[in-house]
Order: C-alpha cells, then structure tokens, then sequence
C-alpha cells in the first residue's frame, strides 16, 4: 500500500507567510497605522485561519463594520491579487522541492491550505511542481483541525496511511 503524506502549504513548501503578511498589511493600510497593526498581530496568531474569516473579523472587531456581500467579495479579490505574486515570489523551504521531486512516486502527496483551489493550483502551476503533487485536496477539506473520521473515511477511499506535514 502506497503512503500519503498531506502538507500544509505557507511555511511548510513555500517560505510564504510573509507574503500573507504583507498582502493583509497593504490590503488594511487605508485604515490607519492601528489597524494594520492589529491586523498583523491577529494574522499572525492565527496562521490557521482562512483569509475568509479574517476579513469578516477586521471588519467586525477591528473596524466595527459589517460587510455586505459585494464589500466582501471585493476584499478578497483584492488580497487575491495582492498575494498572488508576493506568494510566487516565495522561496521555497529548504529541502522541500528536492524532497517532493525525488519521492512523488513512492508517496501520495496532497496539500492542505486554506488558500481558494483555483487561485494554488495556478501558484503551483507557476511554481513549477504541479505534477509533483499528484494529488490535490481542496482547502475546504483538511485544515487546521483534522478530525480522524474525515482521515478515516479518506483513507478507506484510497486506501493509504497518512503523515501530516504542517506548521504548530
């Protein structure tokens, strides 16, 4: 039986996070020097967190204001952009690529991140290991909190054994 290996993505494959970072930082600039700070801070305490769910919080917590769904749907288009590049221009963490390139026949290899699907196929793809991992999982499916029943289902479908790579 072949094994998987599922990898987070920011600081586990690409050196990343301040990519996410700095894409936050500007996407917040307009508010002000407090509240980009406090949106760093919060970033990065929470690393696990979809990008979905710290727009809604700045704008509730931070800002005191709600979005409607076209304000949201902007957002993060907005950061989409912002980060798409910054995250391209990541390095790599060392060791990952030679790692991934010299086992992606011996294991299964999915990746787990809350960033949108399109949007990391398309970082993958420019990152220049897209078949490498062979196999894809939408963010939707495994994040920070992975609960045995979704690994056991997963792995009574494909019947593998599975190694969580990932940050904390």
């Amino acid at each position: 039986m072949k094994k998987s290996i599922i990898f987070d993505f920011d600081g586990v494959i690409l050196d990343s996070l301040e990519a996410k970072t700095n894409a936050f930082k500007t996407l917040y600039s307009q508010y002000g020097l407090k509240i980009t700070k406090k949106v760093e801070a919060h970033h990065l305490q929470n690393g696990g967190m979809s990008r979905f769910l710290k727009i809604k919080h700045y704008h509730k917590e931070f800002l005191n204001l709600k979005l409607d769904k076209e304000e949201f749907n902007f957002l993060l288009q907005s950061f989409s952009k912002l980060v798409f590049n910054l995250v391209i221009n990541s390095k790599f963490i060392p060791g990952v690529k030679i790692f991934l390139e010299n086992n992606y026949e011996n294991y299964n290899f999915f990746i787990s991140t809350g960033t949108p699907t399109n949007e990391i196929i398309e970082i993958l793809k420019k990152k220049i290991f897209f078949i490498t991992l062979r196999m894809f999982m939408a963010p939707q499916l495994i994040k920070k909190n992975i609960s045995k029943k979704l690994l056991i289902n997963i792995r009574s479908i494909i019947k593998t054994h599975f190694l969580l790579v990932t940050l904390k």
